[in-house]
């Protein structure tokens, strides 16, 4: 699995389950599908947990990252993991984690 596709499936899994809402795509804006500051948090520990990439709470105040596709464009470009990524169909989350692909 490529970085790009990685960090998507990571980051809508994790947004689908905050908000419990299947439908959400890249295409969607944080603040339209109801993400808050509790999720962007939530969200922000799991992305520098998992794909080692610090991600400001600033840049979703400041409009730097507005929608879906603007945090997995910018993950992906600065992702530098020495790890291997799972293969593709398999699982992006930890065996403990709840949610799979």
């Amino acid at each position: 699995m490529d970085k790009r596709v990685f960090v998507s499936k990571l980051i809508l899994e994790r947004l689908q389950d905050y908000l419990e809402n299947t439908q959400i795509t890249e295409n969607d804006k944080f603040f339209e599908i109801g993400a808050d500051s509790v999720i962007i948090v939530r969200l922000r520990q799991e992305i520098e947990d998992r794909c080692e990439v610090d991600v400001f709470i600033e840049d979703f105040v400041n409009g730097n990252l507005i929608s879906i596709e603007d945090l997995v464009d910018k993950v992906a470009g600065e992702m530098t993991l020495d790890k291997p990524l799972p293969e593709e169909g398999s699982s992006v989350f930890a065996d403990n984690d709840s949610i799979s692909i």
